[in-house]
C-alpha cells in the first residue's frame, strides 16, 4: 500500500482520530487528508518538475507538503528555514526544484532561493487555500 492510500484509508476508518499533534492543535485524519489533496491538486498545475522544494519549520505543513509531494509521485527537498540563503542554494542549485513553498517562518528564504533558481514561489497557506475552503487546525 502507498502512502496516499493509507492517507485515504485512515482519512475514512477513523476520520476524527488525531494524525499529527502539534503545539498549535490537532489535525485529524479526515483533515489531513483534505488539506494534502488540496495542497497536491494545487501543486499539480502550479509546480513545474519532478522535485518541489519545502521550506517549513516543524509541523503539520511540513507534513502536508511531504504528503502532497509523495501523492504526486515527485520528490520533496526539504530546507531548513533557520538556514541562510546562503547556506541553503547549494542544494536549491543542485536539485533545481519547480517550486519552492514555505510557511510564514520559512517564505523570506523559500522567495530567495525561488529567485536564484528560477523556481516558483509559492506560499503554502495560500495554495491550500486557494484550492477550496481554509480548513484550519481542529482539536
Amino acid at each position: 500500500m502507498n502512502q496516499p492510500d493509507w492517507l485515504a484509508r485512515q482519512a475514512t476508518a477513523r476520520p476524527q482520530h488525531p494524525a499529527i499533534v502539534h503545539a498549535g492543535g490537532a489535525l485529524t485524519f479526515a483533515t489531513l487528508a483534505r488539506r494534502v489533496a488540496r495542497l497536491a491538486a494545487a501543486l499539480e498545475v502550479s509546480a513545474p518538475g519532478p522535485r518541489i522544494g519545502c521550506v517549513f519549520g516543524n509541523g503539520p505543513a511540513l507534513a502536508e507538503c511531504v504528503l502532497a509531494c509523495l501523492h504526486l509521485g515527485r520528490t520533496a527537498i526539504l530546507f531548513d528555514p533557520r538556514l541562510g540563503e546562503a547556506e541553503a542554494a547549494p542544494l536549491a542549485e543542485a536539485t533545481a526544484p519547480g517550486a519552492i513553498l514555505g510557511d510564514r517562518a520559512g517564505a523570506d528564504v523559500a522567495r530567495s532561493l525561488a529567485a536564484r533558481t528560477g523556481a516558483r514561489f509559492h506560499l503554502h497557506d495560500a495554495l491550500v487555500d486557494a484550492a477550496g475552503p481554509g480548513i484550519g487546525p481542529v482539536g
